[in-house]
């Protein structure tokens, strides 16, 4: 499906982004890490039909730059750069779609625009509860140190992860996640500036239900059986605080989530 590619720029980087035009419906789209706008084509032509879909590269994919990588992104630098694209486009309402670390995004979103989403369709999302590695890694000066000698010296990383499955605190498939994200040094950096500049994007439990429920915006979550790397019980421990919530359970792991979704969203 042929797009038109825009973006917009301010002090603080570039947000590319591919425009998709098809029904009337507007839907925004947030993919996964390690992906860009494109990576998202299966779902975007699967709902065409009833969207026009405006696809987002993420700071640090695809076209998008993000100008200082010791500074991280704030909730109100995101709705800045996202309210001067809907202002362009003359967006009211709209849904959204993330996968993954996308989903950041998509529940940022959620609370810095009220009473202007339709729906949300979360694919093995991202940022809902608290990850233990995650927050040790970005919340404190110290290990945000370390890990950015990690980029550099990756045997660091090699030990680390060695040590941790052979206590068992990660199994062998959460293992190869990490060694395969981890493999090079661009992907290291990547990862680094990923966790690092996004990692006051988190929305809190009780904001996503208030939001949700306040707005009566309808959740649409789908997860893999098999999926090591999105914790099932954060999700379900939501659902049973949102009003209007849909839930599918797909027999896939992580990387399959977004090829097996598609078939299932062309009838939400």
């Amino acid at each position: 499906m042929k797009a038109d590619r825009h973006s917009f720029q301010n002090h603080l980087g570039v947000l590319s982004y591919n425009v998709y035009q098809g029904g009337k419906k507007k839907m925004l789209a947030f993919h996964g890490f390690g992906q860009r706008s494109e990576s998202m084509s299966s779902i975007i032509n699967a709902l065409s039909y009833k969207y026009t879909i405006y696809a987002f590269d993420l700071f640090f994919h695809g076209e998008s730059t993000w100008s200082d990588v010791e500074k991280p992104l704030y909730p109100e630098d995101w709705r800045g750069f996202l309210k001067s694209i809907l202002e362009k486009h003359k967006i009211d309402t709209f849904s959204i779609i993330a996968f993954s670390i996308g989903a950041k995004f998509a529940l940022s979103t959620l609370t810095l625009f009220p009473g202007r989403i339709q729906k949300i369709f979360l694919i093995a999302p991202d940022g809902i509860g608290i990850n233990f590695w995650y927050s040790l890694a970005t919340r404190f000066s110290l290990t945000r140190s370390y890990f950015k000698s990690i980029v550099r010296k990756p045997n660091r990383l090699s030990n680390l992860l060695y040590m941790l499955k052979a206590m068992r605190i990660i199994d062998r498939s959460l293992f190869r996640f990490a060694s395969h994200y981890m493999s090079t040094e661009e992907r290291r950096q990547q990862v680094y500036h990923v966790w690092t500049v996004f990692r006051h994007l988190n929305v809190s439990k009780a904001d996503i239900t208030l939001h949700l429920n306040d707005n009566n915006v309808m959740l649409s979550i789908f997860l893999g059986a098999y999926d090591k790397v999105i914790v099932k019980r954060n999700i379900t421990s939501l659902l049973k605080r949102i009003r209007l919530h849909h839930l599918e359970i797909i027999c896939c792991k992580h990387g399959q989530l977004l090829e097996k979704a598609t078939e299932l969203l062309v009838h939400s």
